[in-house]
């Protein structure tokens, strides 16, 4: 089989935009920036140009993000444990440790706020009831997901009859319905056209941080 790509040459009205704000030859930085949708000129200084980017708020969520924040506001002032449950490729990684640093601000590392990663061998992606139950041990009152946990109803209500409630933050698949969680932070909740639509598991945990 012969693989042939395409390449898309953008306008040179975009290409010289383009280069008047990055200071270095773009050659192919055009071309990129054409291919991924972006292709009005005004969107340019705020996609290249830090000092120009507006990022979204991260109450574009709605309910969902003050569900989480008040929850987690909850946890700190009541004093509770809290874990994080991650995934182990580099987005459930990245996003573990988002989460790690920045609620590592509001509660004790290691003695109030724990993490845990999945096994890749033995445990497979997503909660599991045995992952459950061990960090029921240290006390935990409260697990945030992050990058897995939309389609985990079971292992869900198994965290619950154990008085653990759940804030998932997500990026995969939905599921038919809503998890019966305390706040589900998942971007595919957006329109397509939403900026947050396309967010990666570890931005949608930086989005709870911010």
């Amino acid at each position: 089989a012969v693989c042939v790509l395409a390449f898309v040459v953008a306008p040179a009205a975009f290409a010289d935009a383009v280069q008047r704000i990055v200071s270095s030859e773009c050659r192919y930085l055009p071309m990129l920036l054409w291919q991924r949708g972006i292709r009005q000129i005004e969107q340019l200084p705020g996609f290249l140009d830090p000092q120009f980017y507006q990022p979204s708020s991260p109450f574009a969520f709605g309910d969902e993000m003050h569900w989480a924040v008040d929850r987690l506001q909850q946890a700190r002032n009541r004093g509770e444990t809290i874990a994080i449950w991650g995934d182990f490729d580099a987005d459930g990684i990245t996003a573990t440790a988002v989460l790690w640093e920045g609620l590592g601000q509001f509660f004790e590392r290691d003695h109030t706020l724990h993490f845990t990663i999945p096994n890749r061998l033995k445990e497979s992606h997503g909660l599991s009831v045995s992952g459950i139950d061990a960090i029921t041990v240290q006390g935990c009152q409260l697990i945030i997901t992050c990058d897995t946990g939309s389609s985990n109803q079971a292992e869900i209500e198994h965290a619950q009859r154990l008085g653990i409630e759940v804030i998932i933050t997500d990026h995969h698949t939905l599921p038919s319905d809503r998890p019966l969680v305390a706040a589900f932070l998942n971007p595919r909740t957006f329109a397509k056209d939403h900026p947050l639509a396309n967010l990666s598991g570890v931005a949608v945990a930086y989005k709870l941080v911010e």
